[in-house]
């Protein structure tokens, strides 16, 4: 290789050097701010998550009769943000009676209706829960097979810091079941239950 191939050479050397020291900041910038932006869309999806206990005032509609069938309620739901004033989730219950116990699946929607600390809000679940009774002498010949629920009401919403909402509100809830007996002489029989509760709730809702 004589003097000017070896000239030639280094030039060429020294000109991909330059690009590279073009090149490689460039590229480091468009990768910190793609992520720098990828950071910022994912702050913007804001989650939440609520816990609800809840008293039950009412009973179920039997024979053309309405019992009287007291209990308790415990939910859970976890969700996103669409918007300041609408978030949609999912979750999980347990709703207790005297006699019959259901675990509830769930799609919850809520809406507030003013932008402050203190604020009335909307609730509606719909889903479909899991029946059974409590344990008694006369269960094994009487069954409860679950159904579609709905729960709607309103309530209001108290910031108490920025990670912590106060929740109280009411709500009408209506749950569908149907329940399998024998009688005597080993014949099966079903019936369509209906309960028509009032529900009664205190919760926090973790923003």
């Amino acid at each position: 290789m004589d003097k000017g191939d070896c000239i030639c050479l280094l030039s060429t050397m020294k000109n991909k050097c330059k690009y590279n020291v073009i090149l490689w900041p460039i590229l480091v910038f468009l990768f910190w701010h793609g992520t720098l932006n990828a950071q910022k869309d994912a702050s913007k999806e804001k989650f939440y998550q609520s816990l609800n206990l809840s008293y039950i005032v009412g009973g179920q509609v039997y024979n053309d009769n309405f019992l009287y069938n007291p209990g308790y309620s415990l939910k859970f739901s976890y969700g996103k943000k669409v918007n300041s004033d609408i978030s949609i989730g999912l979750g999980t219950g347990y709703l207790s009676l005297s006699n019959e116990n259901f675990l509830n699946h769930f799609v919850e929607i809520i809406g507030k209706k003013k932008k402050k600390n203190n604020t009335p809000f909307v609730n509606f679940q719909g889903g479909y829960s899991i029946g059974w009774l409590n344990s008694t002498n006369s269960s094994q010949y009487y069954k409860i097979n679950g159904g579609i629920f709905i729960n709607a009401g309103l309530g209001r919403m108290i910031k108490i810091n920025e990670k912590y909402i106060l929740l109280f509100h009411w709500s009408y809830c209506h749950q569908f079941a149907k329940m399998e007996y024998e009688i005597f002489g080993g014949n099966d029989y079903s019936e369509i239950l209906n309960y028509d509760m009032l529900q009664i709730s205190i919760g926090v809702l973790f923003d």
